[in-house]
């Protein structure tokens, strides 16, 4: 595609053959190393005006040269089916207005059943190229999955379905029962005016005492016994998930 993009001539040239075949031209776009979906997209559009690219190829030996042979157009179709949920999942992405980690574990999860799908497969041209998307798609995936267990399960969307049953959803269950934990307050009990064999404490010492029973007195209306702090997790968990809801408008309209 170099050979073209950067040929004034051999663009025009083709844009009049697209014109021939009555195919819509589309601007050669370069692959670049950085973006998997710009090898996508080149591709594509290599296929949608292949026709036209022949027909430059008969009169032109230095573009001849680069067209794919029968082996080379099976490389490049795997190569496409490879790579075409990566570009959905882009898309998908950017095309959101309110993204969210869960949304991220669903593609991830996704992306990684299709790479295995054609890891090995027999007659599959590129399992190796599906191998090396794999191991870097999983070194992102050690940070995603063990940093967003909670979050997962607190998107009313997904909870724990994306989460296979037994040991994954408990572990999941249990990120969730812990950073509550972190975020609860245990119900202290009333401070109590010390008297030491009938001695009265300081009186500066004796208003500190009254002080920390005002504060405790203060927050017994919003904590809750220990044994009661995992029933808004449960309740939630028994409530359907919701596909059609921002996470964050759902939660304000229920808890």
């Amino acid at each position: 595609m170099k050979k073209i993009k950067h040929s004034t001539l051999r663009c025009d040239r083709l844009r009049e053959l697209c014109s021939i075949e009555n195919l819509t031209y589309y601007k050669s776009q370069l692959d670049v190393e950085t973006r998997w979906n710009s090898t996508y997209y080149m591709i594509v559009k290599f296929q949608k005006m292949l026709r036209p690219i022949e027909m430059l190829a008969a009169t032109d030996q230095d573009i001849k040269k680069f067209v794919p042979d029968a082996q080379g157009w099976i490389k490049i179709n795997d190569t496409l089916t490879l790579l075409e949920p990566l570009e959905k999942a882009t898309v998908l992405l950017s095309a959101s207005s309110y993204p969210t980690i869960s949304d991220v574990r669903f593609l991830f999860l996704g992306i990684q059943q299709h790479l295995n799908d054609y890891i090995g497969k027999e007659g599959f041209s590129q399992s190796e190229v599906a191998s090396l998307i794999l191991q870097k798609i999983d070194q992102y995936w050690e940070v995603v999955d063990s940093s967003t267990l909670a979050s997962i399960v607190l998107d009313p969307r997904t909870k724990l379905t994306l989460f296979s049953t037994g040991e994954e959803s408990t572990n999941a269950i249990n990120a969730v029962k812990r950073r509550f934990s972190e975020y609860h307050t245990p119900m202290s009990q009333p401070a109590v005016i010390n008297h030491d064999n009938g001695e009265v404490a300081s009186t500066r010492d004796y208003f500190h005492q009254l002080k920390r029973r005002r504060l405790n007195n203060s927050t017994l209306n919003i904590t809750r016994p220990s044994s009661g702090i995992y029933e808004e997790i449960d309740q939630y968990l028994a409530l359907p998930c919701d596909d059609n809801v921002a996470p964050l408008l759902w939660w304000q309209a229920h808890f």
